[in-house]
């Protein structure tokens, strides 16, 4: 088959870590014309020794395997069998990285590549063969060690050297494996076209068992990349590709591959608070099906823990989990133990704990936010959940991990001594015993010691783990050394961040799961409550993880490092907390009227952290209770974004929840602010702040937009950019759709082409009387090929955009539309094909000229709206602006009223022309506004993102 379906991938849902070395290889065991051809001219006794290693790699009996190779490259080096050795030395260089010695790993690959290159018969059909899959054997080396772009380029080389030896099986896992690079380098788009280029080429083949492979594995790679379903014709996904694998062949391992598909489905369905839950019952049937048409024990098992773990997530299938339980545990008892029967143990025990564990416990849990949140809808799923945990000892869990230990000891795998040691620590935190949770989770990070492979995602979870328990064991006592287990769990986090955002989606890397508790735990050690002055040094390091959470979320909204879209992060620099300041002092002497005000969400307050220009004391430091607020500071705020964002002929609706937001974010600081004579706010919002208008505060008296100050909002400073672009030299693209949609498929109401119209003109007015520069697009011309080819053609300082468009908690689901043609009354219309999305905003916005120019100065988005009631859903706005590398981006909060709308845009143009920054623009713009219309909903929905 292409690639054997590595069983150690069921530690994938062992607490959610995942295995950097996840992309495929070809498997060893494959009999494939190379090893035929080496083994008619090697010596018998070399050949044996090779084809036994490769039996015992499949096992997983890598040291063993090592063993028998270097004695099979002892005898290919007598006898000069130059192919064979090199051959040899790529197995061995593939055994070496899944031990983890990545040193022999590089010296086994490079002995290979050595005696490749001094080969003279470049066209032996060997020869080809051999170097590919030394090239494919390096590019995992260069995974492991993450050097992404050389892997890439290693998987490169062995496609065309597969390609000269006309060998299609490893043509197509090299091509997977470039996808998953490039998907690991944020380039979604080509990942995906490399994927559909893969299916064209082989979904007309021949219908045989060989292609159902090859679909499978497709399948999967699709997944992995996030394309979990088509979404228009000839455009597959893994759903559709992993249904026609079942219908050439009913394969067990392709029904497992559907169930996590369709488990990556239901859970996207659960994020993002759609009513599409079917595929939670889908997936569990389809890893019946597996359990059931395998003759694998590894897959019966593999099935039955997914099974097993899907229904503790869900609650659905609960009923079953006594069955599961028993024919697990006979099957952990019966099979030889290796890597994948630890992985195994070590994916039961977590499971039993998390139906153990109760869904509210403060200790992270296995289950999703999300998941959680559905749970706690059906009482009888809790009430079952209740009665099988009651069935359980924490003993029986304790046995499972003891045996995995002792299975990984025999085995001699740190790795996995690591994750059971840790786990049973996290048990015996579970229930309260904290000197022996202590104990082992000391033990653990104690195994990671010297471990050449990276390891990063297992530590950074240990020392969390470490710093919550000197927390509760003592929070006054070992509080710097709950600090140091938190920063140390957070620089961890830093080094495998950008693999765990690029993995299978199912199991990406979740802001909301896996960081954002362990930063705001810190936070809290950092900022204690009722402190009446906090340290300055940390007072320095909290406003740097208060940055290292929008950042985080931001890279997990956009599933890319931001160091690939080139935005510099202080966390590289030596001194973090000292550069973060250093680069707020830089942005106040360019602005001496401007402060930057962090307001920090906790439970039970909110910490704000001041910086004002010139103020003698570099940081201020404040705390606002809540213990006089009748609700919880969440549902008021989204209570006033609801009250807000509903037109209404109560123009003070929602005054008094802004009111109680004023005196919490802005009435502690007033004096401060007055004092230092700040013109503009800078606000780096928290959690569900992001819904509120800042200029929308109440003081009792006045609006905020009533007084002096402007207003803009940054996800961190660390992503503000200042233009230096002259008044003489503004040139600004006005892109305007003039065609409706189908309102029923996207939900939007009509544009009124006349106040489309009103705003173009009114702006070209404003442009023509200044003599600035301006093209526009309109009537049809507002195309992705026409858009593309005026940023090429020009750089523009200023880009805008009136048209229909949405922000919303998912990336796929944020978008603006365009005029592009489309047959609108087709069945399989394609929104890709009239929409700008955030994977495509980079491209059509930073055309050859505007790259080599200067970067947007100003993206105007007009008409758009976000999904109410989502913080998230905000994070399209500041995605859009990183994604098109603009300095900033002036966009609606909630769907905005056209005709204010166009009235606010023209009074923007009149003072930005005037001379005025960008925040005093749309300030003046909205007092102007005000005057005529008194709601919010009116002059507040437009907020500035960026400087």
């Amino acid at each position: 088959m292409f690639k054997k379906q590595y069983l150690c991938s069921i530690a994938l849902a062992l607490l959610g870590f995942v295995p950097v070395f996840s992309v495929s290889a070809l498997p060893l065991s494959w009999v494939d014309r190379t090893t035929d051809i080496v083994a008619q001219r090697s010596n018998p006794n070399a050949r044996q020794f090779l084809q036994d290693g490769i039996t015992l790699y499949d096992q997983e009996d890598f040291e063993e395997s090592i063993d028998l190779w270097l004695e099979a490259a002892r005898i290919f080096a007598a006898e000069n069998d130059r192919l064979g050795e090199a051959l040899t030395h790529s197995n061995l260089s593939l055994a070496y990285q899944h031990l983890g010695e990545l040193e022999k790993a590089a010296a086994s690959i490079e002995q290979s590549f050595e005696i490749l290159e001094n080969w003279d018969d470049l066209d032996n059909l060997t020869y080809l063969e051999i170097h590919a899959k030394a090239s494919n054997t390096y590019g995992h080396l260069h995974w492991r060690n993450r050097e992404i772009e050389a892997a890439l380029s290693s998987w490169e080389q062995a496609t065309r050297y597969y390609a000269e030896a006309n060998y299609e099986p490893g043509i197509i896992t090299s091509k997977i494996n470039q996808s998953q690079a490039l998907q690991a380098l944020g380039l979604y788009r080509r990942a995906a076209q490399m994927l559909e280029e893969i299916y064209e080429r082989i979904k007309d083949d021949e219908n045989s068992e060989l292609k159902a492979i090859a679909l499978r594995d497709l399948g999967k790679a699709f997944r992995r990349i996030g394309v979990l379903m088509s979404e228009s014709q000839g455009k597959p996904g893994s759903l559709e590709v992993l249904e026609k694998s079942l219908e050439i062949a009913d394969r067990a391992e392709t029904w497992l591959e559907l169930g996590n598909t369709q488990r990556a489905l239901a859970a996207r369905s659960i994020a993002f608070k759609r009513d599409e839950l079917d595929y939670i019952d889908l997936a569990l049937l389809s890893y019946q099906n597996a359990e059931q048409k395998t003759t694998s024990s590894m897959i019966k098992l593999q099935a039955q823990l997914n099974q097993l773990s899907w229904s503790i997530e869900t609650g659905r299938g609960l009923e079953n989990f006594e069955t599961l339980r028993s024919n697990i545990s006979q099957s952990l008892n019966t099979l030889t133990p290796n890597r994948s029967i630890v992985y195994a143990k070590l994916n039961f025990a977590w499971n039993l704990t998390c139906l153990k564990q109760s869904i509210d416990v403060d200790i992270p849990s296995c289950l999703s936010r999300d998941r959680r949140e559905l749970l706690t809808q059906n009482s009888d799923v809790l009430a079952i959940r209740q009665t099988l945990s009651n069935r359980m000892a924490w003993e029986d869990i304790e046995q499972i991990l003891n045996f995995a230990v002792r299975d990984a000891e025999n085995l001699n795998d740190r790795t996995a001594q690591s994750y059971a040691i840790g786990q049973l620590g996290g048990i015996y935190e579970l229930k309260g015993d904290l000197e022996t949770a202590l104990m082992f989770t000391e033990a653990a990070l104690e195994r990671l010691v010297n471990i050449q492979a990276p390891v990063a995602e297992i530590e950074y979870r240990w020392q969390w783990q470490l710093g919550r328990l000197l927390t509760r064991k003592s929070p006054d006592g070992e509080l710097k050394n709950a600090i140091d287990a938190y920063e140390n769990a957070a620089r961890s986090l830093k080094s495998v961040r950008s693999d765990l955002l690029t993995i299978e989606s199912d199991v990406q890397f979740s802001f909301r799961d896996d960081v954002e508790p362990l930063y705001r735990e810190l936070l809290s050690l950092l900022l204690p409550v009722s402190t009446s002055e906090i340290d300055r040094e940390n007072l320095k390091k909290a406003l740097f993880y208060v940055e290292e959470i929008q950042l985080s979320e931001l890279e997990s909204f956009l599933r890319c490092d931001l160091g690939t879209l080139r935005i510099e992060r202080v966390e590289d620099r030596e001194n973090p907390y000292d550069t973060l300041l250093t680069k707020l002092d830089e942005v106040l002497d360019r602005d001496r009227n401007s402060a930057f005000i962090y307001p920090i969400l906790f439970e039970d307050r909110v910490s704000i952290i001041l910086k004002t220009p010139g103020s003698e004391e570099n940081l201020i430091y404040f705390e606002g209770k809540l213990s006089d607020l009748e609700q919880p500071l969440n549902e008021i705020i989204l209570e006033t974004k609801d009250l807000l964002s509903e037109q209404t002929n109560r123009p003070d609706r929602g005054k008094k929840q802004l009111q109680k937001l004023y005196n919490i974010l802005m009435r502690p600081i007033d004096r401060y602010l007055d004092e230092a004579n700040v013109e503009t706010l800078v606000f780096v919002l928290d959690g569900n702040l992001r819904n509120i208008p800042i200029a929308a505060l109440h003081d009792g008296e006045n609006y905020l937009v009533d007084r002096d100050y402007s207003i803009a909002i940054s996800p961190a400073i660390q992503l503000l950019k200042f233009s230096e672009i002259q008044q003489s030299k503004i040139n600004v693209l006005i892109a305007a759709s003039s065609i409706n949609r189908d309102s029923e498929r996207e939900n939007f109401p009509d544009l009124n082409f006349g106040l489309v119209e009103r705003q173009i003109h009114g702006i070209e007015a404003i442009l023509t009387q200044n003599e600035y520069h301006f093209t526009t697009l309109y009537n049809g011309q507002f195309t992705k090929k026409n858009l593309s080819e005026e940023m090429s053609s020009a750089p523009y300082t200023i880009v805008h955009a009136i048209t229909h468009g949405q922000f919303t908690a998912d990336p796929s689901e944020s978008f603006i539309m365009t005029d592009d043609t489309i047959d609108d009354k087709s069945d399989s219309i394609d929104r890709s094909d009239y929409t700008i999305d955030l994977d495509e905003i980079g491209k059509l916005l930073q055309g050859s000229v505007q790259r080599r120019e200067q970067p947007i100065d100003l993206l105007v988005l007009s008409s758009c709206e976000t999904a109410t009631g989502n913080n998230r859903a905000v994070l399209g706005i500041a995605g859009m602006t990183v994604k098109s590398g603009a300095i900033s981006t002036l966009a609606p909060l909630w769907k905005a009223d056209q005709e204010s709308t166009a009235e606010l845009m023209i009074n923007f143009y009149t003072y930005l022309a005037a001379g005025s920054s960008k925040a005093e623009a749309l300030h003046l713009a909205q007092q102007d506004l005000k005057e005529k219309y008194r709601s919010p909903y009116h002059w507040a929905s437009f907020v500035l993102v960026g400087y």
